[in-house]
């Protein structure tokens, strides 16, 4: 009987799917459809400071596509789609966050990825990847055979079908996604994520916290060019990553801001809205807290106070030198509030006054100063935009500094909000005419309670939460207040 025949195997046809001519092409030939070399990057490289961990994407040194398997294999009628790289790049969008600010989410956020049951691959809910990447996602990946798997990094995307198992999908896409962020040096601290295996989401962190809608706001009144040395509280070591990184980045790009000093860059997306949308979503990753967007493309988006120290975020709602009473009523008009600037002021007593909607940063804070010294004493500016200032001193407008009616503004805003503390309010009209009391309702609107006539007094029973309006015969408004702890009389004059 002959021996048996020793025959070489020879290697199967991996057919992929070139995204360029549309053909398939034996990639175990060539890594590459013969008809199309890769696109090379543009630009060089950024180095990144000794001090902060770099997370970026951007056009990389090559630019693979996606690519689907479309031929089919012996008399099958299945046909097989293999996905490969979408590599958007290692440049363009980068993340710089102080070490000591790093963190991996609340524990609140890690109980819930913990506990996060599993879902069917949703591409438009995909954090941190561009909006064309989503598409991508929804085109080729999702019709393509099992098994599969899908790795995701900030601004770019890995996909692997039609492997013989799960591990080998899973193993092939995070290899490739490694690979390509470590072959861009400068930028090793991309993280790669699984995100999906075949069509089931096993994304094991959660989502980024995010900042409440609208991200951005078009105000012409608050904008101006941007500047890194105008960036309230981040260290200099970010300030000069910033400066190297995001001036030159391309548009449409954002800019955010954490908290804690992180920050994030989002650079060439296709809208202003996108980019916005992916910086915060990088920025919350990392941060494990909502951060804000600051500049898009090349302007400051938010008012950045110049005249007094910027201290962080301004959150009303565990500020202590508000009465808590009145906390949700500060954060609920700034924002309800118009475009412009606008600024808070508090009292000794902790008596608040909101202005909104004014024409530049010293008209703010002069209209908060003022509303707040007509019910209360030592007032001084804590916040100004979307920020916390630190005052140095207990600051009080002067009588040149205030305008016509300037108190008055804040009635526009201000409603009652709630009949629980008792409180006493007297008026005194020492002015030559006289003056009439309203109160301000539940909807913001005024009810008459007394006319006063010259050198008359009334007291006034209410509540600590409740405005009062004095205008003259015409209705037009002369003072805005609102009672305090202690029964306090308004002089008129």
């Amino acid at each position: 009987m002959a021996g048996d025949m020793m025959v070489e195997p020879k290697a199967s046809p991996r057919y992929e799917f070139c995204r360029i001519c549309c053909r398939p092409y034996d990639a175990s030939i060539s890594p590459q459809c013969l008809r199309h070399a890769p696109e090379d990057a543009a630009g060089s490289p950024v180095d990144a400071p000794a001090g902060d961990a770099i997370i970026s994407a951007s056009t990389a040194a090559r630019r693979a596509n996606n690519r689907l398997l479309v031929l089919g294999l012996g008399g099958l009628a299945l046909a097989l789609a293999v996905l490969a790289v979408w590599a958007s790049g290692i440049r363009e969008l980068s993340y710089v966050v102080p070490r000591e600010n790093m963190t991996s989410g609340t524990p609140e956020a890690q109980d819930a990825a913990a506990s996060k049951q599993r879902q069917t691959l949703v591409p438009e809910r995909i954090p941190l990847i561009r909006d064309r990447e989503r598409s991508d996602i929804g085109t080729f990946y999702m019709p393509a055979p099992d098994h599969k798997a899908l790795v995701i990094s900030p601004g770019r995307t890995d996909m692997v079908a039609g492997q013989g198992d799960v591990e080998t999908a899973k193993n092939e896409a995070l290899q490739r996604c490694r690979k390509a962020v470590a072959e861009a040096s400068q930028f090793n601290n991309n993280p790669c994520y699984l995100y999906a295996v075949d069509n089931t989401v096993v994304y094991e962190r959660s989502y980024p916290p995010m900042p409440p809608e609208p991200w951005l706001r078009s105000d012409p009144r608050i904008e101006r060019p941007f500047n890194s040395k105008d960036l309230p509280f981040v260290n200099e070591s970010s300030r000069s990553s910033i400066e190297k990184n995001y001036p030159n980045a391309r548009s449409a790009k954002a800019l955010a801001l954490s908290p804690r000093g992180g920050w994030a860059q989002a650079a060439r997306n296709d809208s202003p809205q996108e980019a916005a949308r992916r910086a915060l979503e990088i920025c919350g990753n990392v941060q494990g807290v909502a951060c804000m967007i600051v500049a898009v493309d090349d302007k400051f988006v938010v008012p950045i106070a110049s005249t007094v120290k910027v201290t962080g975020f301004f959150q009303p709602a565990g500020n202590s030198s508000i009465a808590s009473r009145m906390r949700d009523d500060v954060a609920r008009r700034l924002a309800d509030a118009p475009t412009g600037w606008s600024a808070v002021a508090v009292g000794a007593g902790g008596t608040p006054a909101v202005a909104t909607g004014a024409a530049d940063e010293q008209s703010a804070m002069d209209d908060a100063l003022a509303g707040c010294s007509q019910r209360d004493q030592s007032c001084r500016v804590i916040a100004v935009g979307p920020f916390s200032v630190a005052a140095q001193l207990p600051m009080a407008p002067s009588p040149s500094t205030r305008r016509a009616n300037t108190v008055c503004s804040e009635e526009r805003n201000t409603r009652s909000i709630e009949a629980r503390q008792p409180a006493t309010i007297s008026f005194r009209n020492e002015s030559p005419m006289p003056v009439r009391i309203f109160w301000v309702d539940y909807a913001g609107s005024r009810v008459l309670y007394k006319e006063i006539a010259s050198g008359q007094r009334y007291d006034q029973s209410t509540f600590l939460t409740h405005p009062w309006v004095v205008t003259d015969i015409g209705s037009n408004c002369l003072g805005f207040y609102l009672p305090q702890e202690q029964p306090r009389e308004y002089i008129l004059r």
